[in-house]
């Protein structure tokens, strides 16, 4: 019972005097400070980035588009970095910039190369080049601050690649809004073969009609012809009867000689008339045979564009039109439907993979942890996001279409529009089962050289009627006698003549008619010729459409392909270079706990050895003396601590030393520096307050040393203290050292440890004179540990 009730002893010896007071709340805070002071000053580092100083250097040359364009890529880079501010951005020259790098003044530096633009560009043609940024980080500055430079340069590479991207598909998809358009006129073309064909058909429908009213002609004309032949055979009986009266009346001799002449005149233009029309018909003649060799070439050319659209029978090699765009729209749907399994697949995988990983993470180191699954969502969901970018360009979206159903249109265009009509100009032309456009003109060939062999055959008539009537003439000067029956014969001769120019008459109309129609079948084959120079030109412009529409689609190798869409899946590619690189997160994290441990080391030296025995104290030796004595034995226990740790660190942890002497040196230079620095605190407030205040600055130290993350991207107290903390000089220093790229920050971190190590002896000596003067409080102290 009375062990329960006498802890309050205790704690009422610390309330007696104030310093024991002040004991009371530091005990109290130093959880506080532990705990706070690191969370207040790592809570987001990230959040601070744009505090973090990069280099920039911007030796892009700007490039030409296909379309005449001039863009400046790199400038556009530079200003969307200045105007957003990710990190403290400095636009320099490639000297400043490295020197920078080595200096400490920037973290790493980001070089746009002179032909960033041109490779972009070059991401729309069918030789794409990866565009680059080159990087160089330098760990002797931090290597926190390098893993940091590798997440924002990866973060802004996405939103680049997201960017390019964007402008590649499009235009692909004006590529293939251009081959849309293409067709559209390929369309307009057939349409303008239809029409020419039907203003074919309608020319074809003239020259039957005035085919028809030639044959009409030369009907009528015939039959004039016949009543020509029966007037004339009344003629001639009458010319008997005539030349039997006229042995006895030749007083009507004279007349009937001149009567016969009339005759033999109207014979002669009979005669004229038929050898014109004679020629009229020849003419017709030569003109249908050529109508029939143009006719043929034009079926000729329907059927090899009936052949270019269904294919060549029996020729597997050429299948047509049709059937290549069916299986090209079944292989881009087939394409599609796999883009979209992958893109489904990728967003399962992110899920299930990062559970997996997480769990085999769980007992290991939680920045380990973090930094591996933040890589590991960046990559997933830069995966994720080029499948399904894929799959939208192939698919469709809301505002754009598809690949797919782009083919799928096309080929319904095909099929429902110009297969039709390249079926019936075919059926009209080249028909094997009905009268066709070749037959039918042929038919009219032989119709109009049938009639000029009969036009040519009533010439032969007409002439013979001539000579015959002159020979009528003469024999009618010889009558004499017979006027009675001179007179009736001559009145049938009269009768006979008029009945012979009645039928010259009709003949002449005949003829007339026959001219009108053979100027209507001219017309209707000047139309036909027209018709025909329309659908050749419709289907020339169709062919040209279509294959310019064919050459607007991308036609590659299947490994062309491949080059092409890992390049534009990944535009931009980082080109990093470390002029100093820690071989491993321990190497990296190495200067920052090696200082520590030498702190701790010399807090733990401190607590085994008296800063101030009470023995040399009482000695008649001076205070350096004094000082050189205690400072000796700690010394040799700090030589043990700086050999044992490096070894240990360099053969079983595996920590490699750039500049190994070096490491040593400036080893031991940091630990007499800390040493000695807790001496003289010790010194001037006393063994336990100095302690306790040695541990205070451990914590200040550890925060804002810049050791684990820069202090750029801590808060503004942090970044204030960071160059008064020797800790601060000693991580610098050693990242030389051990890592590499020794410069001038090593140069003054041994001056200012240097300077921290004089001031520390001269304020314990200070202090030591001091203390030789003994009161109560020395032999009795109030607070000791």
């Amino acid at each position: 019972m009375f062990a329960w009730n006498s802890h309050g002893t205790e704690l009422k010896r610390f309330l007696r005097l104030p310093l024991t007071r002040a004991a009371i709340v530091a005990i109290l805070l130093i959880p506080l400070l532990y705990g706070a002071m690191y969370v207040w000053a790592f809570w987001d580092p990230t959040e601070r980035l744009r505090d973090l100083p990069v280099a920039v250097v911007n030796n892009d040359i700007a490039a030409t588009t296909a379309d005449g364009k001039t863009v400046h890529i790199g400038d556009d880079v530079v200003a969307n970095l200045q105007e957003e501010q990710p990190l403290d951005i400095t636009v320099t020259n490639d000297d400043d910039a490295k020197r920078g790098i080595e200096s400490g003044k920037y973290y790493f530096m980001m070089k746009i190369p002179k032909d960033f633009s041109s490779d972009i560009v070059s991401l729309g043609t069918q030789n794409p080049d990866q565009a680059k940024i080159d990087v160089v980080y330098n760990d002797a500055n931090s290597f926190l601050g390098s893993i940091l430079g590798q997440n924002a340069m990866k973060e802004l590479r996405t939103r680049l690649t997201a960017t390019v991207n964007e402008e590649v598909s499009s235009k692909m998809l004006n590529g293939l809004s251009q081959a849309h358009d293409g067709l559209n006129q390929a369309h307009d073309g057939a349409a303008q073969l239809s029409a020419g064909t039907q203003q074919l058909g309608e020319g074809n429908g003239r020259l039957a009609d005035g085919a028809h009213e030639l044959n009409s002609g030369a009907i009528r004309l015939a039959t004039g012809a016949s009543q020509l032949a029966s007037g004339a055979t009344q003629l001639k009986n009458g010319i008997d009867a005539a030349y039997d009266g006229s042995l006895a009346v030749s007083v009507g001799t004279g007349k009937i000689a001149g009567g016969a002449n009339l005759l033999a005149q109207g014979s002669q233009q009979l005669t004229n008339g038929i050898t014109s029309a004679g020629a009229g018909s020849a003419a017709l003649h030569n003109g249908t045979t050529q109508l029939l060799g143009k006719v043929t070439l034009l079926a000729n050319g329907v059927k090899q564009l009936y052949y270019g659209v269904h294919g060549v029978p029996g020729d597997p090699s050429n299948p047509g039109l049709q059937p290549s765009l069916t299986q090209a729209s079944a292989g881009a749907q087939q394409l599609a439907a796999g883009a979209k399994t992958l893109a489904d697949g990728l967003s399962a995988m992110q899920t299930n993979s990062l559970d997996t990983l997480i769990a085999a993470l769980e007992n290991g180191d939680p920045l380990t942890k973090q930094i591996a699954e933040a890589k590991f969502r960046a990559a997933i969901a830069q995966t994720t996001q080029g499948a399904q970018q894929l799959s939208d360009g192939l698919n469709g979206t809301s505002q754009t279409p598809g690949l797919a159903p782009s083919l799928a249109a096309m080929s319904s265009a095909v099929d429902t529009k110009l297969v039709p009509g390249v079926d019936q100009l075919y059926a009209g032309t080249n028909s094997t089962t009905g009268e066709n456009l070749v037959t039918a003109v042929s038919k009219l060939d032989a119709g109009a050289g049938a009639l000029n062999n009969g036009l040519v055959q009533l010439q032969g008539g007409s002439q013979t009627l001539t000579q015959k009537l002159g020979e009528l003439s003469s024999g009618a000067q010889t009558l004499n006698q017979g006027t009675v029956q001179l007179s009736s014969g001559l009145d049938k001769l009269s009768s006979g003549a008029q009945r012979a120019e009645d039928a010259a008459g009709q003949l002449a109309q005949g003829s007339e008619k026959l001219r009108d129609g053979s100027a209507t079948l001219a017309d209707g084959a000047t139309q036909l010729a027209d018709g025909s120079k329309q659908a050749a030109d419709g289907a020339g412009e169709l062919a040209n459409k279509l294959a310019e529409g064919a050459g607007k689609l991308p036609a590659a190798s299947s490994d062309v392909i491949k080059v092409q869409a890992s390049t534009i899946s990944q535009p931009i590619a980082l080109e990093s270079h470390n002029n100093n690189p820690a071989d491993s997160w321990g190497e990296g994290f190495a200067p920052f706990f090696m200082s520590l441990a030498l702190w701790v080391g010399s807090l733990i030296t401190w607590l085994l050895l008296r800063p101030l025995p009470s023995r040399l104290m009482l000695t008649s030796a001076s205070s350096w003396r004094i000082v050189a004595s205690v400072l000796q034995p700690a010394l040799a226990l700090l030589t043990g601590q700086v050999l044992i740790m490096l070894g240990v660190m360099h053969w079983a942890v595996g920590v490699d030393y750039t500049h190994c002497l070096g490491t040593i040196a400036f080893s031991m230079l940091v630990g007499v520096t800390f040493m000695t620095m807790q001496h003289a605190i010790q010194a001037v407030f006393g063994a336990a307050p100095g302690k306790l205040i040695a541990i205070v600055l451990l914590m200040l130290q550890l925060a804002s040393a810049g050791g684990t993350y820069p202090a750029d991207v801590t808060p503004r107290f942090f970044q204030d203290v960071h160059s008064w903390m020797p800790m601060t000089y000693a991580v610098e220093g050693l990242r030389e050292t051990i890592t590499g790229g020794v410069e001038t920050r090593l140069v003054v971190a041994i001056v200012v440890l240097g300077l921290v190590t004089v001031a520390s002896i001269a304020t314990s000596i200070i202090a030591t004179s001091r203390r030789r003067v003994w009161n109560v409080s020395t032999l009795h102290p109030a607070l000791a540990l």
